[in-house]
């Protein structure tokens, strides 16, 4: 199943499950809070990880246009300077450099 037909089914199911996304995103935000804290519990459990991903289902847009968009990002980041992963402390964010 292509990634794009994956979200559709499951974005539809949490639509029929959980609501409108447009309308509970303050309360998905929390939801996102609560798993990130299970991932700092345990980040080697993908499961957790995966938890994240189906909690962007409040964009509310379509399977094909998240795939769009991730890719387009990842285009956008790569062009970014970063500094050496290295000389930054493993509990601190790694963000590009801003002009």
């Amino acid at each position: 199943m292509k990634f794009e037909h994956f979200i559709d089914n499951h974005w539809e199911f949490s639509a029929k499950t959980f609501g409108p996304s447009p309308n509970r995103y303050i309360g998905v935000l929390k939801h996102l809070a609560l798993e990130i804290e299970e991932v700092k519990r345990d980040p080697t459990d993908a499961e957790e990880w995966a938890d994240l991903v189906h909690l962007l289902r409040a964009t509310g847009c379509s399977g094909k246009q998240f795939v769009e968009v991730l890719e387009a990002k990842a285009r956008k980041i790569r062009t970014r300077e970063y500094p050496d992963w290295q000389t930054v402390s493993p509990t601190d964010p790694i963000e590009h450099k801003r002009d």
